[in-house]
């Protein structure tokens, strides 16, 4: 994205408070996770359309290796090149990871871990996206919601089937590293 290369070259330039106008929820956790994986001094905030300023530098500081889980989460309810969840937006991922004590991406976002390891995690994760609590595989979570409903649902507003889940989870695997990839040292 160009707003974080430009974000990047300003703190390389010395700026000491650096102000990004956008109401994208994207851009807002690229900048929570440049600012921490980049350990920068500036003040960096990022101000909404409606005017609410959000200190980007202090949050980063707070959720420190939570914002490259939001990294994650950020791939895995759709972005660029990712598929999302039909209804399950960025905001509810995002709460997952922040308000959740379980929920963890480390296999996710770990470069030299297993393929079984990190699908498992993706799953997991959408299954949670999904309400799944304890439930084995998307597939028993599609039919528990499904018997649950007086009127069924929409068939688009069901979890993914396992196998388009688990091609879902690999590009969102496949953004999250290009992103971070483009790390030196990372």
């Amino acid at each position: 994205m160009v707003i974080i290369s430009y974000l990047l070259e300003l703190i390389q330039q010395g700026k000491t408070h650096i102000q990004v106008l956008a109401d994208d929820t994207d851009i807002f956790v690229l900048l929570l996770f440049f600012c921490w994986i980049k350990k920068t001094s500036a003040h960096v905030t990022m101000r909404k359309y409606n005017d609410k300023v959000i200190d980007i530098k202090t949050t980063a500081d707070k959720l420190e290796e939570r914002c490259l889980y939001l990294l994650a989460a950020r791939a895995l309810s759709g972005c660029d090149r990712v598929s999302y969840p039909f209804g399950k937006g960025k905001i509810k991922a995002i709460n997952l990871v922040l308000n959740s004590e379980v929920i963890t991406l480390k296999e996710f976002v770990n470069p030299v871990a297993k393929e079984e390891a990190w699908i498992e995690e993706g799953l997991s994760f959408l299954s949670k996206l999904y309400g799944g609590r304890g439930i084995t595989s998307l597939a028993n979570l599609r039919c528990s919601i499904f018997s649950k409903k007086k009127d069924p649902p929409k068939i688009k507003s069901l979890p993914p089937t396992d196998e388009a889940a688990v091609q879902h989870v690999r590009r969102a695997h496949l953004q999250e590293g290009s992103r971070s990839g483009d790390i030196p040292g990372y």
